[in-house]
């Protein structure tokens, strides 16, 4: 298994140094085959405590005046791009105070109340103690999580992996709901 960023999923599978990947898209590469797993929207990272805390839902241009606190582009470039179309989107000028490499770095800084950080809901389930996911309203990026594959690969391994990744889809989706959900006390 290797963590790898969206680019190096693609080139790994063309390569056929990967059999499968899950990823975030977009991916344009007619050698491969892309299915959509999970929607997994940005939601706002926040403190506990912070005034947001209460309320199930942020409104984008609630962000206008807030300190944010970016997860680097060079780690995370299809996040990274997803906040940037949503501050574009709603004409946000963002008062970013710190950029951090490395997702338990971006969720400490939240926790330590530095900012708020925009990030895919699914990390919701990393269970940072401090940190609570508040979802977004309104339109927003859509980047889901995806599988990539090879077309030609006719490994019944890779096809039994595909059936368990698509049984397993809506437990996923209820996980994921359920950690954004729950606030995790210092």
């Amino acid at each position: 298994m290797l963590e790898l960023r969206t680019d190096e999923h693609v080139e790994q599978l063309s390569a056929h140094r990967l059999d499968v990947g899950f990823l975030r898209g977009p991916v344009d590469e007619a050698a491969l085959s892309v299915e959509k797993l999970l929607d997994d929207p940005l939601a706002v990272a926040i403190p506990d405590h912070d005034r947001f805390s209460g309320q199930a839902l942020i409104e984008p241009q609630q962000l206008a005046h807030e300190e944010v606190v970016l997860w680097a582009r060079a780690a995370a470039p299809t996040t990274y791009a997803d906040v940037v179309e949503l501050f574009r989107r709603y004409s946000i000028q963002p008062q970013i105070v710190a950029e951090a490499p490395r997702i338990q770095t971006v969720l400490a800084l939240v926790a330590a109340g530095i900012g708020l950080a925009l990030l895919p809901t699914s990390f919701a389930n990393l269970s940072r103690l401090g940190v609570r996911f508040v979802p977004l309203a309104g339109a927003l990026p859509d980047r889901p999580i995806a599988l990539a594959w090879r077309s030609s690969s006719g490994s019944p391994t890779l096809a039994a992996f595909l059936n368990v990744a698509r049984w397993a889809r809506p437990a996923q989706r209820r996980c994921m709901l359920w950690a954004a959900s729950v606030s995790h006390p210092r």
